[in-house]
């Protein structure tokens, strides 16, 4: 049996659909007031998120979900914002997926008061 590439992008793309699907039930579930406001839909935004997360060697779904966590939390764009720039040492480090997360969201439960979140009302916390 062999599977073509475009047989192969069209299972990548179902998985990654599948975790769209899956992310944008968490968000909706702890974030629901953000989702209601977010500019550009929320598929849109879990898809950032989830290449965002990746490029940061996030590959695990928990991993991308805390990354989601933390973008709901701090804003979309944390990871470049001088606000959070405790985050970006650890972004940037060579640690693997799962201790990296570990320690970044340690580090995000310690600088929660300077969440901002997607717009400027209470939130709940991580």
């Amino acid at each position: 049996m062999v599977i073509r590439n475009a047989q192969m992008q069209a299972l990548d793309a179902g998985v990654l659909r599948a975790l769209e699907d899956r992310l944008m039930e968490h968000a909706r579930t702890y974030f629901p007031n953000a989702c209601l406001h977010l500019d550009g839909g929320l598929r849109e935004t879990v898809a950032a998120a989830i290449a965002s997360a990746r490029a940061y060697g996030f590959d695990g779904q928990r991993e991308i979900c805390k990354y989601l966590n933390l973008q709901f939390r701090f804003g979309r764009h944390f990871d470049r914002d001088p606000a959070c720039s405790w985050a970006r040492p650890l972004l940037h480090g060579r640690l693997p997926g799962v201790p990296k997360m570990e320690r970044l969201y340690r580090l995000a439960l310690q600088h929660e008061t300077e969440a901002k979140g997607y717009f400027a009302s209470p939130r709940g916390s991580l």
